[in-house]
């Protein structure tokens, strides 16, 4: 029992970081995005 907690834990850990991976990667283009906008405004 005590292996099925560890893996329940874990797969929610992996769940949580795919989500923060996601949000980050967002964060990343839109300031791609706006470094873009900005080069290109010179």
């Amino acid at each position: 029992m005590l292996h099925l907690k560890k893996i329940e834990e874990l797969t929610l850990y992996t769940l949580e970081q795919e989500d923060r991976i996601s949000t980050q990667d967002a964060r990343i283009a839109m300031q791609e995005d706006r470094i873009a906008r900005l080069e290109a405004a010179q």
